[in-house]
């Protein structure tokens, strides 16, 4: 069957002249708005550039002010210290005290060296800093206690100078803060007048720019959105599956070789929608009987594995039990030191051997566990019987509330882990197996993992025992109408999940 390709250059009618007219629209509709873009844009750099400065001017202004407040807190602190402990004679506890408050007042001057650049600031600060320079040293000379000892009068003396030199720092001091805050007062006026420019340039700007983009809108907008709309519209349309939708094309640029491509467009969707649909039904119709006939061939096996477990059972059974009491009479007539009854033990032994083994073989082609107490049971037993004979631990764990399923979906997920332990067995050189089965409401999930050498997935990578391993659990899968993923790396180990769909019926069927 040819299925129909689509072309998106079938039809396309005068496509220089359309792509030029449509340009043509949309560079004059959207001339304005890029210049009125790049408009605003130069105005607000501007008035940024405006703010950024008066605040940068502003936050100056704030810090000359803190450090000059800070100096004269420092030195109060000083006069304070002197008033309050007349330095008459020299004290190491006092001048350790002046000592600190004078070394966070040098450190203050320090720091404000750099701040003041106005002519009005700088004068009293140099004033400030060469009083306070004299008043340190004389109060050094008045109270430290290792300097040449001082007579009374010139204590007096020293004591006298030094306050009114600090008075003097103190009032250099405060006309350097008249000076920062009238400077201050200065950039607040200048800032608030930078602001009311800047937000009047804004604000003219962003008016100007919306009435151009309105203008914009109106203009330009009509022409392009309303088919635009009705393309979206019938793309919607088509999506919700809509085929009939059409678009009547009247416009003979770029947007109405889009209407003309996409109407082409729906009616070879449309062809091949129904094309598709008569595929999917013959693919329905094959993919049903191929089921019927994976299940009716596992049917057949099944029926063939019960026949020959039964036949086992009754022949070969018989038979061997027959041999095994013959021999245990045989053993009873001769004497203990007869040298044919050790012989005859060690077949007996072995007769017990072949008996455990059939009765192993027998359970795997037909267990009767899963028919008289379901799959959990079953598989439960599976796992100890697998563990107890090759000698691997297996953890099984139920999740959710056990529930009986139909007989045949038991037993392909009984089957399914059977193929899969044997596999582990065989070729995955395990030392752990994990075997997981999960009850839903709606659904059950049945997992098998091991930590074995793992193995390639792909087919072309795989021995050709296990690929006819898991080509049998995928059939069987397929056969109930469950789904199999089997998933392994080499050196990663290997894990098998395999999910089926329950009905509401079997789910309240609880065990």
């Amino acid at each position: 069957m040819t299925t129909p390709s689509f072309d998106p250059t079938a039809s396309k009618p005068r496509p220089e002249r359309a792509l030029n007219t449509l340009r043509a629209k949309l560079i004059i509709g959207l001339t304005p708005g890029l210049v009125a873009l790049l408009i605003l844009l130069g105005v607000s750099l501007k008035a940024t550039d405006i703010m950024v400065a008066a605040n940068r001017h502003l936050a100056e202004a704030g810090r000359e002010l803190a450090i000059t407040r800070a100096m004269q807190v420092s030195l109060g602190q000083i006069q304070l210290l002197l008033t309050e402990q007349p330095p008459l004679t020299a004290s190491s506890a006092l001048f350790d005290r002046f000592q600190t408050q004078a070394d966070l007042l040098d450190a203050q001057f320090a720091e404000a060296r750099a701040l003041y650049g106005e002519p009005g600031e700088q004068k009293p600060f140099h004033q400030a800093l060469v009083h306070w320079g004299l008043a340190r040293e004389e109060t050094r000379r008045l109270l430290d206690p290792v300097a040449p000892p001082l007579s009374q009068e010139d204590r007096s003396r020293i004591q006298t100078t030094l306050m009114t030199t600090l008075q003097q720092v103190q009032s250099d001091l405060q006309t350097l803060s008249d000076a920062v805050l009238t400077e201050m007062n200065a950039t607040v006026e200048a800032s608030q007048r930078a602001h009311d420019r800047s937000s009047f340039i804004l604000i003219a700007s962003t008016l100007a720019a919306f009435l151009l983009g309105v203008f914009f809108l109106f203009w330009f907008s009509r022409y392009l959105t309303t088919p635009l709309v009705t393309l979206a519209e019938s793309a919607r349309r088509l999506g919700r599956g809509d085929l009939d939708v059409r678009i009547d094309v009247q416009q003979r640029d770029e947007i109405g070789d889009l209407a003309r491509e996409f109407n082409l467009m729906a009616e070879k969707l449309q062809r091949r929608n129904r094309e598709l649909e008569s595929v999917s039904a013959e693919r329905t119709a094959y993919a049903r009987e191929l089921q019927q006939v994976l299940r009716r061939n596992v049917q057949v096996q099944e029926e063939e594995r019960k026949r020959i477990a039964d036949d086992i059972h009754d022949g070969v059974s018989q038979w061997l039990m027959g041999a095994m009491f013959e021999i245990q009479a045989a053993r009873v007539r001769l004497d203990d030191d007869h040298p044919a009854k050790e012989h005859l033990e060690a077949a007996q032994g072995v007769l017990k051997e072949v008996k455990d083994e059939m009765r192993r073989v027998i359970y795997d082609l037909h267990p009767p566990l899963l028919e008289s107490n379901g799959l959990v049971t079953a598989l439960r037993g599976l796992a100890q019987e697998q563990e107890a004979h090759f000698h691997t631990p297996i953890q099984f764990d139920v999740m959710g509330k056990p529930y009986r399923l139909p007989t045949d979906q038991e037993l392909a997920l009984f089957r399914i882990t059977q193929e899969a332990l044997n596999n582990i067995h065989k070729h995955a050189q395990a030392t752990a197996i994990e075997i997981h089965i999960g009850f839903e409401p709606g659904q059950v999930t049945l997992a098998i993992r091991d930590n074995g050498r793992g193995f390639e997935t792909n087919p072309a990578a795989t021995s050709e025992r296990r690929h006819l391993g898991l080509t049998s659990m995928r059939e069987r899968a397929t056969a109930v109408g469950a789904s199999i993923h089997i998933q392994s790396h080499p050196g990663q180990g290997s894990e098998v999940i395999v999910s089926i769909p329950t009905t509401p019926s079997a789910a309240s069927t609880s065990l």
